[in-house]
């Protein structure tokens, strides 16, 4: 279950499923890791509902998020599990929609591909906060955006409303638990087509989007050096100056960070094998080849003898 901090994630999943994950206060996230919630049938499956951290954690890098997300699915890809759905939460009372949500949607759209669509359902929260005529328009808003939800609505997905009770949960969830489970585009990338983290559609992006902040940090420094040239008052020289070592700090960080997105790769990989082996989907069993293979390293916890193992299982996030 995916979305900006504050949509509702957790609550969400405590609804749907009888679960007790905590949940934050308004827009301070609660959640820092990936958190399955009580196991429920749906659909003749057993449905496991992942909780995920907020796109907009303030306290965390919008990269790391993005990283951490794709490393948790790519790695229930290679220990035998393929994502059934991602239910995207968005809160209907957010009259404006930002560049920075904007951005989030654009690259959790180049995780999952075009293909994969048609697995996602966008679920808009927070329906009580708003008047029923006005959260419809805005709905309507959201559906026909074409830098928003109509590529997924085209691709097959679905948009349903979240009424903070049961019922209204578990109709995504079943749409979704009926869908036969594919791989993400990120996950054919790496391991079909071999491609490294930088040349993925998602690394490819991150990096432009690094370029676009070096030009725009250079050109601020250029701006600064111009005002401190010219500044007489010594607080204000003083006050520029410091203004000036910050920008050259993060330029300097830029250029020498050239080989960030794949050290930020291996860190989020190892991290999400430490999530899958604690949240119970998954237990340690076995480690890495002295081939410089790495066979799965964890294998899902499953009851042969169980209805639900006989049903089949299927993992929303």
């Amino acid at each position: 279950v995916l979305g900006a901090t504050g949509s509702g994630k957790s609550s969400f999943i405590n609804t749907a499923s009888g679960s007790s994950l905590p949940v934050g206060e308004g827009l301070k996230s609660c959640t820092k890791t990936f958190q399955p919630g009580k196991p429920i049938m749906m659909g003749g499956r057993r449905v496991n509902l992942i909780d995920t951290p907020g796109f907009d954690d303030s306290t965390v890098r919008e990269t790391e998020v993005l990283m951490n997300t794709a490393a948790f699915i790519v790695s229930l890809y290679k220990q035998g599990k393929t994502l059934t759905g991602v239910i995207y939460l968005h809160r209907i009372s957010d009259v404006r929609v930002g560049g920075t949500s904007r951005k989030n949607f654009n690259l959790f759209k180049k995780i999952v591909g075009d293909e994969y669509l048609k697995n996602v359902a966008i679920v808009t929260t927070m329906w009580k906060d708003v008047v029923e005529r006005t959260g419809a328009i805005h709905e309507k808003e959201l559906k026909g955006d074409s830098l928003f939800y109509q590529p997924v609505l085209a691709k097959g997905g679905r948009m349903f409303r979240y009424r903070d009770d049961r019922k209204s949960a578990q109709v995504p969830i079943n749409y979704l638990a009926k869908k036969a489970a594919a791989p993400v585009r990120m996950q054919r990338e790496l391991d079909v087509e071999r491609k490294s983290v930088k040349q993925t559609d998602v690394g490819i992006e991150l990096q432009r989007e690094l370029t676009f902040l070096g030009q725009k940090l250079e050109q601020d420094l250029k701006d600064v050096q111009k005002d401190l040239a010219g500044a007489v008052d010594t607080n204000a020289r003083m006050e520029l100056d410091e203004v000036r070592r910050d920008l050259e700090r993060k330029i300097n960080g830029l250029r020498q960070g050239d080989g960030q997105l794949e050290h930020d790769w291996i860190e989020a990989r190892a991290a999400a094998e430490k999530s899958l082996a604690a949240s119970g989907l998954v237990s340690q069993n076995g480690s890495a080849s002295d081939h410089g293979e790495t066979p799965p390293a964890l294998r899902y916890v499953a009851d042969s003898g169980s209805e639900a193992h006989k049903a089949g299982c299927c993992i929303v996030m």
